[in-house]
This record gives structure tokens, sequence and C-alpha cells, in this order.
């Protein structure tokens, strides 16, 4: 396999998402991935445009032991961890609003390791999380929220096909700072379609026909 392209292969925990000789696997979250999270968290910055407060600051294994049982008791919202080809956790996102009657899901708290972060780990995880959404849950729109002042971020959504669809502005309070957020949605039109190329290496492309 050649892991300098897109390859998407079901396996026992969902989708393996291969891309710049990074391979990705979304699997549930568990309460040893608590530790990532917390080294991933460089300043109370990062950690606010990461969860708008909805976790106590500064994070801790107790407070994400709550966030998990939150999770663990709703019947429209889980945890999925990213981790790499050696298991190790990469990423973390938050899937709630879950509806399936109406076909869509909301996706907050993305994030990944600080380590890795502007060099298109994000942009991979979302992929996977997009063909998480569309392949496995089958539903036929994806929504998120972004601060205004996390151009990175948005940027990247913007690339893999989000459009916004609202823009609350000087919305959220941050001690002197009044922020900006854009909710953005990809519907279902946005699928894979399979590429083989010259050297008979299998492609799985993002074609994006988009109705916002």
């Amino acid at each position: 396999m050649n892991v300098d392209k897109v390859s998407k292969l079901n396996n026992k925990w969902g989708y393996i998402h291969i891309e710049r000789g990074v391979m990705l696997r979304l699997r549930p979250y568990k309460i040893m991935d608590a530790k990532y999270l917390i080294e991933w968290m460089e300043d109370e910055k990062t950690f606010v445009q990461w969860c708008a407060n909805h976790l106590p600051y500064p994070l801790s294994r107790e407070g994400l032991a709550e966030y998990k049982v939150n999770c663990d008791n709703s019947e429209d919202s889980w945890l999925l961890t990213a981790i790499d080809e050696n298991g190790k956790p990469v990423g973390h996102i938050l899937v709630k609003l879950v509806n399936f009657e109406e076909n869509s899901i909301h996706l907050g708290h993305v994030i990944v390791d600080s380590k890795n972060r502007c060099k298109g780990l994000g942009k991979d995880l979302l992929k996977l999380a997009l063909i998480y959404a569309f392949d496995v849950l089958r539903v036929s729109k994806v929504t998120l929220g972004v601060f205004d002042n996390n151009p990175i971020a948005y940027n990247c959504y913007k690339s893999l096909g989000f459009e916004e669809y609202e823009y609350f502005e000087k919305e959220f309070p941050y001690h002197n700072e009044m922020w900006g957020c854009y909710n953005m949605q990809i519907l279902s039109k946005v699928h894979y379609i399979k590429k083989i190329n010259r050297e008979g290496d299998v492609d799985y492309i993002l074609k994006r026909e988009i109705k916002c």
C-alpha cells in the first residue's frame, strides 16, 4: 500500500485514513486518553477556542472524566479519539446533536496533537470524520462552529467544503475581548470517488458537490 496516497479501508473501529504517510484510525474515547488532551492544551486561549468553556479550566483528568460520563449518558453524543499507526492518540472529536430523523450531526471539540499542528493532521482528521459521518452514520449534513479569531481552523474547514450559514458577531466573551462565531455546514453531496493512477495505486479523492 502506498501511504503517500489517500486510502479508505473498513476495519473493526470504523475507518482508516492514510495521507502523507500518516495513518489515522478512529476509535471510541477512553479514560486513558485524558492525559493526551491535557498535554495538547498549550494555554487558556487554546482551551477556550477548543471547548468554549464547556469544561472547567485548567483541563484536568477529573473534568474529562465528567465530560465522558455526560456523553456516555447522552443519547445524541459520543467522543472519538484519532490514533496513529502505533495506536497513540493524536486527535479528538466530539460528535453531538446526532439526529437520525433529520440525518444530521454536529462536530465539536476538534483538536490534534499540539506537536503536529499546521502540518495537515487537522485536515486529515476532518476528512476521516466526514468519511465516518457520511459512510458509517449515513447522515446527510454535518455542522460545526469556529470562532472568528481562529483563521487556521476556519480555512481548514473551508478547504474541505464547509460553508458558513450563520455568523454571530461579538457573541462570546473572553477576558476583555468579544469573539464572533461562524456556524458552518457541509451536505451529503460531498463524497469520495475512487481513482486509480498510472502505478495502479488506489486513491480516494474528495469530490465536492455542495448545496448550502
